[in-house]
């Protein structure tokens, strides 16, 4: 079964978003959904919200290779290439999130 659900990732995406407003001291974080922090995000800190982007992005697509490989009965048993891509996906991810950290401590 798989560990994160498609909730679980949205909930995620949501906390990382909110995260950030806090780390970037928005006003009115504590009012504002998700969608409306990313707009407000994406207007006064275009830099971040493109590192954003790129993390949700790479998550995603790391997300939907164990979803993929879960529905296809294959999650114990990926052919060396299929590693090889889960490995490219976990490192894309990996470096995205530490890209996004770095540039939201360096604007905090």
């Amino acid at each position: 079964m798989l560990w994160i659900s498609e909730s679980n990732v949205q909930n995620f995406f949501g906390q990382v978003i909110r995260h950030v407003a806090k780390k970037l001291n928005l006003s009115n974080r504590k009012w504002l959904s998700d969608a409306e922090l990313l707009e407000q995000i994406k207007s006064e800190k275009p830099a971040i919200s493109g590192e954003l982007e790129k993390f949700f992005e790479a998550f995603k697509k790391w997300h939907d290779f164990h979803v993929k490989a879960e529905n296809d009965n294959r999650a114990n048993s990926l052919s060396n290439e299929e590693r090889k891509q889960l490995e490219r996906l976990i490192n894309n991810r990996d470096t995205t999130r530490n890209a996004l950290r770095k540039i939201v401590n360096h604007q905090a």
